[in-house]
């Protein structure tokens, strides 16, 4: 009889975990479907996804992160970038350094017409 087996655990990669999550709805007569979630990296490091939105075609849109869950305009918000598409789904990276439990909404905001076109209000997981 020889020594037991030893199992080694196997290796798996750890993937994004998801934080916070809201379904995406229009603002200011406009209309927005989809979700928008935040997840944690590995890493640490955050990204927000946009999933399979669709929201109308706007000029120089862009997702904003906000601290407060009723809020229409990007005041005291974080610039993740202007919008890839009005359809689908798409990834933002939370520039490092930000504290996103400090942010309860996800916007998307025209910077052209000052307006808001769609938001996700984030709940915990």
């Amino acid at each position: 009889m020889g020594p037991p087996e030893r199992a080694d655990p196997p290796t798996t990669r750890a993937g994004p975990v998801k934080v916070t999550t809201g379904p995406l709805k229009g603002l200011a007569g406009h209309y927005g479907r989809g979700g928008a979630s935040v997840y944690r990296l590995p890493d640490g490091t955050f990204f927000v996804r946009l999933e399979e939105i669709e929201t109308p075609r706007a000029p120089a849109v862009f997702v904003y992160l906000v601290p407060r869950a009723g809020q229409t305009a990007p005041d005291g918000g974080v610039d993740l970038g202007s919008l890839k598409g009005n359809q689908g789904s798409q990834n933002y990276m939370v520039p490092a350094g930000v504290d996103v439990s400090r942010y309860q909404r996800v916007l998307l905001w025209c910077r052209r017409f000052s307006t808001p076109v769609a938001a996700a209000t984030q709940s915990q997981v």
